[in-house]
């Protein structure tokens, strides 16, 4: 009973931490839904093509969202039509880098360590995104819901009801329980692997390299 209330506890602080970032998340989706041109995802993005793959992963470096907040606004350009592979690179090299993370890491380590930062965020999302478009190498293209207003012809509060409607109504209700099966493994991993085991068993050397990474990829950290 004890570990069960102790999974439950975690899975709750997981909820609180990522709540602000995910309704972040979601009401930029619900911009995005209402002020990008019909068919702009799809013609920039709609191929797992590698100039598609590269234009995903550097829209995505600079836009300050977490690793959850970004799965709502990755969620709406896939279904404006974005393709897999572009989708991957997106949803890969948004969270590791951002405006707010560059400049902290500049100011906190310096320019080598940013720069590494930065390249290595692009690498990874295009590593991800080509072998994605080599596994998936042509698929059906992904259904595109109606984006913002042409013609412009709207008023301003039926975008602002369209932002909200979309962003706090539809697309959580079709992410809530991928969201709520993370939250739960989140919270039984955070009871399994303590943060401080992080800081107290890394070590040096390559070794500490592989036991970093395996303990850093199931914690929630921010990338600031």
């Amino acid at each position: 009973m004890d570990t069960i209330l102790h999974v439950l506890h975690n899975t709750w602080l997981l909820a609180v931490e990522m709540a602000p970032w995910l309704i972040l998340g979601f009401l930029m989706a619900g911009l995005l839904h209402v002020v990008l041109p019909e068919g702009a995802v799809a013609r920039h993005m709609g191929r797992n093509s590698f100039g598609a793959i590269l234009k995903a992963a550097v829209i995505g470096i600079p836009i300050p969202i977490c690793s959850c907040g970004v799965l709502p606004v990755a969620t709406s350009l896939r279904q404006s039509g974005a393709a897999r592979a572009p989708t991957i690179s997106f949803l890969i090299t948004t969270p590791v880098t951002g405006v707010d993370s560059i400049l902290a890491t500049y100011a906190l380590l310096g320019w080598i360590f940013t720069l590494v930062r930065v390249t290595v965020s692009l690498l990874i999302g295009l590593v991800a995104g080509v072998l994605t478009a080599l596994v998936v190498p042509s698929e059906t293209p992904a259904p595109q819901r109606q984006g913002g207003d042409a013609g412009g012809t709207a008023g301003a509060g039926a975008k602002v009801r369209s932002i909200f409607s979309y962003g706090l109504r539809d697309l959580p209700m079709t992410m809530a329980e991928s969201v709520l099966l993370g939250l739960v493994v989140g919270g039984i991993i955070t009871s399994i692997v303590p943060p401080h085991m992080v800081a107290t068993h890394i070590g040096t050397g390559f070794l500490g390299l592989v036991v970093a990474g395996a303990l850093a990829v199931p914690l929630y950290v921010c990338a600031t």
